[in-house]
């Protein structure tokens, strides 16, 4: 039996990865679409 405590404890640590995590697809999107631009023109 996990406390709230614990539960508040992950979610916050979720939420930081789910930030880093955008970040970096974010920063891979735009990576992919510069080449995709050099490829076009």
């Amino acid at each position: 039996m996990i406390t709230m405590q614990q539960l508040q404890h992950y979610k916050q640590q979720l939420q930081k990865y789910r930030y880093v995590l955008g970040v970096f697809v974010l920063a891979i999107g735009s990576y992919c679409l510069m080449s995709a631009q050099h490829l076009i023109f």
